[in-house]
């Protein structure tokens, strides 16, 4: 667990780390080891930094259960291991701090009573559609940012989808046919004369090679 060769972890210090999984394990079912929520933590940051889909801003807070995790789990901790992961947990919530901006209807946030200061905060920056529904604690309201994920793989979906099938159903798109009916059925007329083929090699006694695939030959 420990990254600095310095410093030599005791059986008391293991030991710690997995009472903190047993008792944490049930209440958060995840079965998180100590370095595992802290990675999990990070790509949480990552993703606040990045700009948060507002599609999943009404399941924010859930997303913030990785650092509750790390809350109660570290006065369960030895010093030792509190010190060897303190730095890393530090700049973590250092990044956090940044890419979010505190709630101004303090009377409505989930932490500030619990010492949980993560949860008054939200993201300074959301990506997805500017229609969508904020939640009123998110206030003032996060600057909108493109999404390149988002971007991507909307390119990546509509150059799959040849001319003519952008059509949800339609006989072309079902086949992969062209914009034209008659594509359509040019490509009917392919996948007989396979079938065709097929059967002539049996009747021959020569079996099709893997995958359906007919020999030029036959």
């Amino acid at each position: 667990m420990d990254d600095r060769e310095d410093v030599a972890l005791t059986a008391e210090d293991y030991e710690s780390v997995l009472v903190a999984m047993r008792m944490l394990s049930s209440r958060y079912r995840s079965g998180w080891t100590l370095n595992e929520a802290l990675n999990q933590w990070r790509l949480v940051v990552e993703d606040i930094e990045e700009g948060v889909d507002t599609q999943w801003a009404w399941e924010y807070h859930n997303e913030l259960f990785c650092r509750d995790w790390l809350y109660e789990a570290w006065p369960l901790l030895t010093a030792r291991v509190r010190a060897l992961r303190q730095s890393l947990l530090d700049g973590l919530d250092e990044r956090f701090a940044a890419a979010t901006a505190p709630m101004r209807k303090q009377e409505t946030a989930l932490g500030h009573r619990r010492g949980k200061w993560w949860h008054d905060r939200y993201p300074r920056l959301v990506s997805g559609e500017p229609g969508d529904e904020l939640p009123e604690t998110w206030s003032p309201a996060p600057e909108y940012v493109e999404d390149d994920r988002l971007s991507a793989r909307s390119s990546l979906s509509a150059s799959a989808v040849p001319p003519g099938c952008e059509r949800p159903g339609g006989t072309a798109a079902l086949i992969g046919g062209c914009r034209s009916g008659v594509g359509a059925l040019a490509v009917v007329g392919v996948l007989l004369l396979a079938g065709a083929a097929l059967v002539a090699s049996l009747g021959h006694g020569m079996p099709p090679s893997p995958g359906g695939f007919v020999p030029s030959s036959v």
